[in-house]
């Protein structure tokens, strides 16, 4: 038996900020008007051991990867929501105007999948990095997790002109 397709009217826009992201922007902005789809960008804000080792030195550190997200010394992550917003409210404005934005807290996959969830969107769309060798090893590929697991279609891009 095929199984009835669902019209894309919500395409979700993970943004992290990488050239290669918003590279693809053009992209979903294209295909959204095309399809009369609305268009959201997210941006997942989670503190790494390396983004901490910048914040608070190494041996502060620590305790704090051990700690809870909102224990984070400073209103860390709180400080990275507010810019992130921000940034991704200019990206928008700029170059993708309409689209609604959005910052989650935490894992990236999950926070990717639950706002699929929580907006019901239809397609995701991702820039890769097109990392290979011990980086990819070391950073893993949280696209390729996606496209795996997603709930939903999932678009990926690597533009050609872009350094990963």
């Amino acid at each position: 038996m095929v199984q009835q397709i669902q019209p894309i009217q919500r395409i979700l826009v993970a943004v992290d900020f990488s050239a290669n992201a918003q590279a693809v922007l053009p992209l979903a902005v294209h295909l959204a008007k095309k399809l009369g789809a609305q268009l959201r960008l997210l941006h997942v804000v989670e503190l790494t051991p390396y983004d901490l080792y910048g914040q608070l030195g190494m041996f502060e550190s620590a305790p704090a990867l051990v700690s809870p997200p909102d224990a984070l010394p400073g209103g860390l992550v709180e400080k990275a929501s507010l810019e992130s917003v921000q940034h991704l409210e200019a990206i928008a404005h700029k170059g993708a105007p309409g689209a609604e934005v959005r910052v989650r807290q935490g894992r990236v996959l999950d926070q990717i999948l639950e706002e699929i969830q929580a907006w019901d969107a239809h397609l995701l769309v991702l820039s890769t990095h097109g990392w290979t060798g011990l980086t990819r090893l070391l950073m893993g590929s949280t696209t390729e997790k996606l496209v795996r697991v997603s709930p939903i279609p999932v678009m990926t891009f690597h533009p050609p002109d872009v350094e990963a």
